[in-house]
């Protein structure tokens, strides 16, 4: 009742100005930064910003509500599309095993740019632990059920091993690109076709990750408010 007096208050004299203009209720304290509107506020962000910059700012976002992760993971899904083009590009080239180093930098390194950006990186993990007092075996526990905490910090170990297991056609590719004309059609395809599917689903299990991480952010937000009020009505 007291915020939504606060919010019509507020629009009653916005409005004279601007006949369009919302208002967002967000908290100044950094471990209640998830209640009110901040999830609103950060869609909204998303969705009006013009479309030759909206990229870079959800890039530029950390990751503290389900709108902007879920706009981030598009963003990083588009991102698969222009990384296995390049990774066919070089299995165009024909000199044996270029596309086999080249497609495991590739891979590893964007594997990596998901994982800082959907904030499963040590550090921030990290500081959401300091922040909202959740315990670390808490999360890693959280994360096991979906990515082992073990395979992020060591992530390039983990893709390399999860790429092997998707390459099936790697062999073929190498064969095949010295098959005039063909072959390299056959090489491209099979290199776009693996690095798209590793990425793929390596994103898609962060993505079920950083939600979980998410859900226990809002969830030990929620405790500490609790704990607040009542140590206000001993008072």
């Amino acid at each position: 009742e007291i915020l939504e007096r606060i919010r019509n208050n507020c629009l009653e004299y916005i409005r004279t100005v601007d006949s369009d203009a919302e208002v967002f209720l967000i908290s100044g304290h950094l471990k209640y930064r998830v209640r009110f509107d901040f999830g609103k506020l950060n869609e909204t962000l998303l969705r009006d910003y013009p479309s030759l910059k909206r990229e870079s700012m959800i890039l530029s976002m950390s990751v503290m509500c389900k709108e902007v992760l879920v706009s981030k993971v598009a963003a990083l899904h588009r991102r698969i599309w222009f990384v296995a083009g390049a990774s066919a590009a070089v299995a165009a080239i024909p000199v044996p095993f270029l596309s086999l180093g080249f497609d495991a930098t590739l891979v590893m390194s964007e594997a990596e740019f998901y994982k800082k950006q959907l904030g499963l990186d040590q550090s921030n993990l990290q500081k959401l632990s300091n922040v909202y007092q959740i315990p670390m075996d808490k999360i890693e526990k959280e994360l096991n059920e979906i990515f082992p905490l073990q395979h992020l910090n060591a992530l390039r170990a983990f893709v390399l091993e999860f790429a092997k297991k998707q390459a099936v056609g790697t062999t073929t590719e190498e064969f095949a690109r010295f098959v005039p004309y063909v072959g390299t059609a056959i090489a491209s395809t099979l290199s776009f076709g693996v690095c798209y599917i590793v990425l793929y689903k390596i994103l898609l299990r962060m993505e079920r990750a950083s939600l979980k991480i998410v859900d226990v952010v809002i969830h030990a937000s929620n405790r500490m408010i609790q704990e607040e009020q009542q140590r206000q009505q001993l008072i």
